[in-house]
């Protein structure tokens, strides 16, 4: 019950957070949180928790953003539909039983692209918080943007050290910076979040998916692979780690039908969390409970006082955007890649293209690089 309550207060700020990355409205980042949550922990063996997950947030936007105006009705179904073809991919993959071919994924080119998303996520939460305005090229430094994103993030950061549950108090210290602030000043307020029953609404274009452009086959290729691979090295990492025999097949078909259905309640997909299965772990979690009691916790929650979030500032929002942002640049290890030519050069070419050039062929290039080094290695024991 402990582990599912810090579940809860970790997963609302995230999935409210990832659904501004998504490109989706702050609802569907609450339906993530309920049942990607819920059938991955259900479905699955272990303590990991999976939902919404910023790499796969940020990736779908980026794949959609040619085919219509985020935040839009268009855009929303695309997410959708691009969700359950991430599902379908996941499931194909665990019913070839390829799941083992994760572990030639080199570290370099996972960490490249994990980390050119973090640079992402920075860039676009510092547009709101400065006010960048495309149309007009300008700046508008809009003033509960700045005082309160910049209130959220320090208290995060000074928290960090001190507690696991810093993103939840730079949640709260940022929104009562933000109550201050609207005694003097106009700020922005997160919509009345409520949930109509469960959320179930089949995908308008799952019925036109044959006239889907190929890209957005490819580019849900890309992200069941992302996911899925980052679920299978938090469930590699659990086996090494604790006392878990975890069935890493069975944790890939988890996922894989948690993306299907929940594509059905209105979602988007999601993926193993490597925060929340760390305060899993350290709230003493044995089995998949707490994960299935964190699905349920929110959608009580949110049922109950979805009302009390209309009070959450959406300067916090970004506040957090920036601290989930700066904690994906992982310092530590870009210099122990540094130590070996190899793992630098894969890990500052795929990161490189992902910034400058695209998400598909960074991934690409990440699949390539690991693929050629894994044929060498054979090669060479040959």
């Amino acid at each position: 019950m402990l582990a599912a309550f810090v579940g809860v207060l970790l997963v609302i700020p995230q999935g409210l957070a990832f659904a501004e990355l998504t490109g989706v409205a702050p609802i569907y980042g609450i339906y993530t949180s309920i049942w990607v949550t819920f059938l991955a922990s259900f479905l699955g063996n272990s303590t990991m928790m999976s939902g919404p997950n910023t790499a796969i947030s940020i990736l779908i936007g980026l794949s959609l953003d040619p085919f219509a105006g985020r935040f839009s009705n268009e855009f929303t179904e695309y997410v959708f539909i691009i969700s359950f073809l991430t599902g379908c991919f996941q499931f194909l993959i665990w019913l070839t039983r390829s799941s083992h071919l994760f572990n030639y994924l080199l570290k370099p080119t996972t960490s490249g692209i994990s980390m050119g998303v973090g640079i992402l996520i920075i860039l676009s939460a510092l547009k709101k918080v400065i006010g960048w305005q495309p149309e007009s090229q300008s700046l508008s430094w809009p003033i509960d943007y700045l005082f309160i994103s910049s209130v959220t993030v320090f208290s995060g950061f000074y928290f960090l050290k001190k507690t696991r549950y810093y993103i939840p108090l730079a949640l709260i210290i940022g929104s009562v910076a933000g109550f201050l602030l609207s005694n003097f000043y106009a700020v922005s307020f997160l919509p009345s979040l409520a949930i109509e029953g469960v959320g179930f609404r089949v995908p308008e274009k799952l019925t036109l998916i044959h006239e889907l452009p190929p890209q957005i086959f490819l580019s849900a290729f890309f992200i069941a692979v992302l996911g899925l691979s980052q679920s299978l090295v938090i469930s590699r990492q659990l086996n090494l780690t604790t006392s878990e025999h975890i069935n890493l097949s069975k944790e890939s078909s988890a996922l894989a039908i948690a993306n299907i259905f929940s594509s059905f309640f209105s979602s988007f997909a999601g993926s193993g969390s490597f925060n929340r299965t760390q305060a899993n772990q350290e709230m003493g979690a044995k089995t998949p409970l707490p994960g299935i009691l964190t699905g349920v916790g929110v959608f009580f929650l949110i049922t109950l006082s979805g009302g009390l979030l209309k009070h959450l500032p959406l300067a916090v929002i970004s506040g957090i955007l920036l601290i989930v942002g700066a904690r994906m640049i992982k310092l530590d290890q870009i210099k122990e890649f540094h130590k070996k030519t190899l793992d630098a050069f894969s890990f500052w070419s795929v990161f490189l293209t992902f910034v400058f050039i695209g998400l598909t062929q960074a991934i690409s290039l990440a699949l390539l690089i690991s693929l050629i080094v894994y044929l060498k290695n054979k090669r060479l024991k040959t």
